[in-house]
């Protein structure tokens, strides 16, 4: 449904590829719900299924559009009209892009549509350097208003491989509410509440059982600590394309007993409190919100070296 705006009021759409409970969708979330609503009204557009964080936006009253068309074929010659019309029927005046092909189809879009403004958010450093991204990044980003990084390091990965103008890059730290970080939190009343074991020491992570979240890694190193003598249980908080070969590791590691794969969930402080230490493994990173999260709660931490982790 369209809704028609003062005229006083700017029109801003944040284009995003998917909706799943992740660091840049939850900063979406956080982005739209916060913009000042006497002069911006904001929506969402997800180029695939709405997701689970699409229906936690709905809840909290931000409109969401859904084109599910993102894993279909020909997404191409598909998305880019799809989306100019939305921009045009919608007289977006601001358009908001996320992750590389948020990037990529909505600012193809917002350029055809004529949206006056376009803004591009980098999520992450590159995991690899694709020749082929470095040169559609570069094209796109000398017509876009402004590129936002989530740290220096992101900062610093734009200008070295995309060769984007220095002074379009832009920092926007990340932040989270801390209000529900700081709330006291019995241990041992939330590792009940969980389900975990009493009395023994718990290492936690938070994020995509993927890749770039190197749980595999985590695991390894568990299980080194377990022949050290170390008896603790090791929760691993997400889901993702690698559970199934995290579950099937941990056994083969002899781990079964110890580790506990809980899912997507979204009571943060909960876990949070329940852990001992807080382990970030990753291959690669922007500025991961979990991380923040658990700081924010007092936790712990450990954490690879990459990314926008160090600053």
């Amino acid at each position: 449904m369209i809704v028609a705006q003062p005229s006083s009021i700017l029109p801003v759409l944040h284009i995003i590829p998917a909706l799943p409970v992740g660091g840049a969708e939850t900063l979406v979330f956080h982005m739209a719900r916060g913009l000042d609503r006497r002069c911006f009204a904001p929506a969402v557009c997800v180029l695939g299924e709405r997701g689970s964080m699409g229906v936690e936006m709905e809840r909290a009253g931000i409109e969401v559009t859904a084109l599910d068309l993102f894993d279909k074929s020909g997404r191409l010659i598909r998305l880019v009209p799809r989306l100019r019309r939305l921009l045009v029927e919608r007289g977006v005046r601001i358009v908001h892009t996320h992750l590389y092909h948020g990037n990529y189809y909505g600012r193809l879009a917002a350029f055809a549509a004529g949206v006056p403004v376009t803004v591009a958010s980098v999520h992450n450093v590159y995991d690899r350097v694709k020749p082929h991204r470095r040169r559609i990044n570069r094209w796109l980003g000398r017509r876009t208003d402004a590129i936002l990084a989530g740290s220096e390091t992101v900062r610093t990965d734009i200008l070295q491989w995309d060769g984007v103008p220095a002074e379009k890059v832009r920092i926007l730290p990340y932040g989270i509410d801390l209000d529900p970080y700081l709330a006291p939190m019995d241990r041992e009343a939330a590792r009940r509440a969980l389900d975990l074991p009493p009395g023994l020491p718990v290492i936690g992570t938070v994020g995509r059982l993927e890749v770039q979240k190197a749980q595999d890694v985590l695991l390894h190193a568990f299980a080194s600590l377990r022949r050290a003598g170390t008896d603790a249980i090791l929760v691993l908080v997400g889901d993702g394309r690698e559970r199934g070969s995290l579950q099937a590791l941990a056994i083969s590691l002899g781990l079964g007993d110890r580790v506990r794969f809980l899912g997507t969930r979204r009571d943060l402080p909960l876990l949070y409190g329940a852990m001992d230490v807080f382990a970030l493994p990753s291959r690669w990173e922007g500025t991961p919100l979990a991380l923040i999260g658990a700081m924010a709660a007092s936790v712990p931490v450990v954490a690879t070296p990459v990314g926008g982790v160090p600053t």
